[in-house]
């Protein structure tokens, strides 16, 4: 089934990437590309693709992604 985002949920996300990505306050590369694929691929759920891109940035600790977005993600998907 795939998934559809509202209107509300796409705006919540542009704002977590100000702040999580986009070279904001808390931004990694790994939090940046995460939101992104996220709001341009809403179909691929944020379970894979936090391990697509984990898997991606090699552990790197510069890279990761943060439990914190993904808290954050969590609260604006469901």
């Amino acid at each position: 089934m795939e998934r559809v985002m509202t209107d509300d949920q796409r705006q919540a996300l542009q704002t977590l990437w100000r702040i999580y990505g986009h070279e904001g306050p808390k931004w990694t590369i790994g939090n940046h590309k995460l939101i992104q694929r996220l709001i341009h691929v809403p179909e691929a759920g944020l379970e894979a693709s936090v391990e697509r891109y984990s898997a991606m940035m090699d552990n790197d600790p510069d890279k990761a992604i943060t439990a914190e977005c993904v808290a954050e993600l969590k609260k604006v998907l469901g």
